[in-house]
């Protein structure tokens, strides 16, 4: 199997890819948007207004409950 092909290779690049969708600035959606598939310990950043999931704007984090905590 080429090392390109291998689902592990796949998955980490599932996982860099959503990563940078909702924490790079130059990401257009960067802020503006919940993320579709969160996952505990995710970090996303929230603008405050198109997408505010409690303490304005700022890094939040997903937990085990299923909500956003403001970390800065």
């Amino acid at each position: 199997m080429a090392e390109f092909e291998h689902p592990v290779f796949h998955s980490y690049l599932d996982y860099y890819n959503a990563v940078g969708q909702w924490t790079d600035p130059a990401n257009p959606n960067f802020g503006t948007v919940t993320p579709q598939k969160p996952y505990v310990g995710m970090l996303a950043y929230a603008n405050g207004v198109a997408w505010n999931p409690g303490a304005g704007a700022g890094y939040y984090r997903y937990t085990v409950g299923g909500t956003w905590t403001h970390v800065g």
